[in-house]
């Protein structure tokens, strides 16, 4: 059962074009749009009818797969149907990105430029309460470009089946209501990264003791200028690459100088981290008011609802629920199987430190009309997939690693198991039992007993 995402068109479409889609060059978005999607129902098995016909879905593929009274899946589209622009100018008189023209400008690279204006230049050690006012004045800013009613995801049409959906099944007596979709729901510019290291304290001093030293090292800490913190001083000025895809390889566990560049885009990430920032507009977190009617359509599923996500590129599993503590869904989005996550853009820290910043910085965040997500579990450095095991009481995902993309020869590295239920909530059960081995693609299957 498949559902396209992005790149079987272009980098983060929506109806009207796409984020490098550029007509002076690529035609055409249309005729773009509509070759794709022909292409896709010839090859994907969508059960879709022949072009041209009564029964050809083109990208009205949201529909619904029942199995048994143990659960239904719900298959829905958030590219290409009733999409508006996530990455629309939120500023638009104004020239962010520098390059004279100031309409142009996407709200990731406005993000960027303004907290890299306020804090690029001044170590983390003399940051204060002026900064704070600046930082949050652009976090306004960015949540009302993010909070507008008026951005839409899937559209009234299909959030009205949905809710349709859901609370027919959960009044037909089916136990789940699985939704599967392409995007994460949770806000990951709440990432804190001072409170990972806080709480890491109390558990583990030594492993708290190592993030907070790479946090310096690479934000600079004690020194005033980027240029002075990579120069050859008392301060250490190198990190060890972490990122072991096969983008980086030629870096993997290799001492990397921390340049100015370096210390700049540290110190950046840092400060959008403190103030809550959003940077992440192409997932539900940039339609947050969609997000919100979203969330609000599964209610009648009453806590056994639970999404499936992806497009990160790494693993996300918590809870959606209501101020009063009713779950309105789980959430578990899988990693990719080779492209890059986290560890690709913030290899200056270590990948347990940023995973650790994501769980302890979205806890009960505010969703709207009084609901709220907490994330429990996210691991931001590999590559893999999710295994889901679904009985009448719980439901039991399983987030498998190999150890490498870069060769054809491979193994299972880790998995680990993340278990769900209405009545209990979530819980990391810990590493799971895997006892199958990766093998050549050239072997007949990827994975073989």
């Amino acid at each position: 059962i498949a559902v396209w995402d992005d790149h079987e068109i272009a980098n983060n479409p929506w109806v009207g074009g796409a984020q490098n889609h550029q007509p002076d060059e690529d035609g055409d978005w249309s005729a773009r749009k509509l070759a794709a999607v022909r292409a896709y129902h010839e090859w994907m098995p969508t059960r879709s009818g022949v072009r041209g016909t009564p029964t050809y879905a083109g990208n009205r593929i949201w529909r619904e797969f029942q199995f048994g009274d143990l659960a239904s899946l719900t298959m829905l589209e958030t590219r290409l149907h009733n999409r508006t622009d996530g990455e629309a100018d939120p500023f638009p008189d104004v020239d962010d990105n520098g390059d004279g023209i100031p309409d142009n400008d996407d709200p990731s690279t406005s993000a960027i430029a303004r907290v890299s204006a306020i804090a690029a230049d001044i170590t983390p050690s003399m940051w204060g309460s002026d900064m704070t006012d600046e930082l949050l004045a652009v976090k306004r800013d960015l949540d009302a470009y993010r909070w507008d009613e008026s951005k839409v995801v899937m559209g009234p049409e299909q959030l009205q089946w949905l809710e349709e959906r859901t609370r027919l099944s959960k009044q037909g007596g089916t136990r789940w209501q699985l939704i599967g979709q392409q995007i994460v729901l949770f806000d990951s510019c709440h990432e804190d990264i001072d409170a990972a290291i806080a709480y890491k304290r109390t558990h583990n001093v030594n492993v708290s003791s190592l993030w907070a030293w790479h946090l310096h090292n690479v934000t600079g800490w004690d020194c005033s200028t980027a240029q002075e913190c990579s120069e050859d001083t008392e301060h250490i000025k190198t990190f060890q690459s972490l990122d072991p895809s096969a983008y980086r390889k030629q870096d993997y566990k290799r001492s990397i100088r921390v340049s100015p560049s370096i210390v700049a885009s540290a110190r950046t990430h840092y400060a959008m981290t403190k103030a809550g920032v959003p940077n992440y507009f192409d997932s539900w977190e940039g339609y947050a008011a969609e997000r919100r009617r979203f969330l609000s359509a599964l209610l009648p599923a009453q806590g056994t609802a639970v999404v499936y996500g992806g497009d990160s590129h790494n693993s996300w599993a918590g809870v959606h629920q209501t101020e009063g503590g009713r779950p309105v869904c789980a959430e578990y989005d899988a990693t990719s199987v080779t492209s890059p996550g986290r560890e690709n853009f913030r290899s200056y820290l270590p990948p347990d430190l940023v995973a650790a910043s994501l769980v302890q910085g979205i806890t009960n965040v505010s969703e709207g009309d009084g609901m709220l997500g907490t994330l429990h579990y996210a691991e931001t450095q590999s590559r893999g997939f999710t295994l889901v095991t679904l009985t009448k009481q719980k439901h039991v995902g399983k987030f498998v690693y190999v150890d490498t993309i870069g060769s054809k020869q491979y193994r299972i590295s880790k998995c680990d198991e993340v278990t769900y239920s209405p009545s209990a909530s979530m819980r990391i059960s810990g590493t799971c039992s895997f006892e199958l081995a990766g093998q050549p693609y050239e072997s007949g299957g990827m994975i073989r007993s």
